[in-house]
């Protein structure tokens, strides 16, 4: 009885999420956040991390002022994002569950797909129009 009753509670993780550095973060959501790097500061504020949103907001106007440092510094932004985000995202907000925490950073994902795919859209669209090749 006492064998069953400690394995049920090593099972068990406590949801330490939104207790900020402190805060146990669960090895099964240490990985890449597409969400977080495709939509960086627009994710950070969405996630807690003020900071982070300044930081990318600011490299990202930086990228249409720039040129190429910008985009430059932007994929770095785009990287550190994708790589603490679900770190940095359990650490600064409470989450009911993983699978809840899981299911919102899936959605981030999708959204941050779409609004790639949209870019690239907008980008074709206007390097087309400029380059004169095909007037729309």
């Amino acid at each position: 009885m006492q064998l069953e009753k400690t394995k049920a509670s090593t099972l068990e993780v406590e949801n330490s999420s939104g207790q900020g550095s402190s805060a146990m973060v669960p090895n099964e959501i240490r990985h890449w956040n597409w969400g977080a790097a495709l939509l960086g500061w627009i994710w950070a504020i969405g996630n807690n991390r003020f900071d982070m949103a300044v930081y990318g907001l600011a490299v990202y106007i930086c990228s249409f002022l720039l040129g190429p440092v910008g985009w430059f510094a932007q994929l770095a932004i785009s990287i550190i994002l994708g790589a603490k985000a679900n770190e940095w995202a359990w650490q600064n907000k409470k989450w009911r569950s993983i699978e809840h925490f899981k299911k919102t950073q899936k959605t981030w994902t999708r959204w941050g797909i779409v609004a790639s795919i949209f870019d690239v859209i907008l980008m074709l669209w206007v390097g087309i129009a400029e380059f004169g090749i095909w007037h729309i």
